[in-house]
């Protein structure tokens, strides 16, 4: 852990008088360098708590025993990675394609950029080739455009239509030929 004493910065809190000096510690297994309040330093290293060796939150994160690696496995099947699943190397490639808005990235997605090492295009879709796709191996994804993928999926998608209303045409020709014919009521 690397605590450097002599970078610092003041933040004032409203229209106190008091404000908290703030000093840079660096994260031993990562790398990272974040600021810390100085005063939670000194009462860590004072306290002699063992728990704090300057690790980021990351890190911390990691080397808990409930740790899961940072993935989840969505409702439609699809496996989603966190951030601090992958290393600084593995971020830089895939940054460009990160969600904004959510800490999470599709596994699919994520391998086939790591495996091309780039990043992928808004228009390059990862097919899963068995349909699982819960199923990330890289001999299962294969890159396509998104034209080309949605005629993949498309190949005989009219035929299967035809066939569905020809069968839907007849269960009601069986429905109507099975029902008595509705009598009429007549109020004179």
């Amino acid at each position: 852990m690397a605590i450097h004493w002599n970078i610092t910065k003041s933040d004032y809190a409203g229209k106190s008088r008091w404000k908290t000096k703030y000093i840079t510690v660096e994260c031993p297994a990562c790398g990272y360098t974040r600021w810390k309040p100085k005063g939670d330093v000194v009462r860590y290293m004072k306290n002699g708590n063992p728990e704090y060796d300057g690790r980021c939150n990351t890190c911390a994160k990691r080397a808990q025993p409930s740790y899961k690696g940072g993935t989840w496995l969505k409702g439609d099947g699809y496996t989603l990675f966190r951030d601090n699943h992958f290393t600084a190397e593995e971020m830089e490639i895939l940054r460009p394609m990160w969600p904004k808005s959510l800490g999470y990235i599709r596994g699919n997605r994520a391998i086939m950029a790591l495996h091309l090492g780039r990043a992928l295009c808004a228009d390059e879709i990862v097919h899963h080739k068995n349909g699982d796709r819960s199923d990330d191996r890289i001999e299962n994804l294969e890159l396509l455009k998104r034209s080309t993928h949605h005629n993949g999926h498309g190949d005989n998608y009219y035929q299967k239509w035809q066939e569905a209303l020809s069968e839907i045409d007849k269960l009601k020709k069986q429905i109507s030929k099975s029902e008595p014919p509705a009598h009429k009521t007549v109020i004179a």
